[in-house]
């Protein structure tokens, strides 16, 4: 449920969708970033903890007690923080940014003043260099 754009992208928050359904449109117009929703906001600039992640199969209803239901226009241009701080105060949605790293998938923490195009572009040459390294030990064997 999102608008194809290159530059952005509309999320839009309804009690009837699942947190699922906003990550999946989140990482389809940043494949290299992830959407994860927790029990309780972190501060600025703080990780989240990851005891307080929530399931994604959780209806938005049921993990919100303000119900605003909306489109949140997301810019390629914005900062993780940005975003993270839209999603709380707008739509009482306390979430954190992943992105790709050589070393998995990392909060976004540290880099909240980074824009999402920064970010997963940053992670698409990750992935692919991954990709190499993993297609040269398959022809080595």
């Amino acid at each position: 449920m999102f608008d194809i754009n290159p530059d952005h992208m509309f999320l839009h928050i309804q009690n009837k969708r699942t947190l699922k359904e906003l990550q999946l449109d989140f990482s389809g117009r940043f494949p290299f970033l992830r959407l994860e929703f927790f029990s309780k906001p972190h501060r600025k600039g703080m990780a989240s903890a990851e005891k307080h992640q929530l399931n994604p199969f959780l209806q938005i209803v049921t993990v919100r007690t303000h119900h605003r239901n909306g489109a949140i226009e997301i810019k390629e241009h914005h900062k993780a923080e940005e975003v993270e701080q839209l999603l709380q105060e707008e739509y009482d949605l306390p979430a954190q940014i992943y992105h790709y790293t050589c070393n998995g998938w990392v909060m976004t923490d540290a880099a909240d003043k980074a824009t999402l195009r920064e970010l997963n572009e940053h992670g698409r040459r990750c992935f692919e260099e991954d990709h190499k390294v993993y297609a040269q030990c398959k022809l080595l064997k």
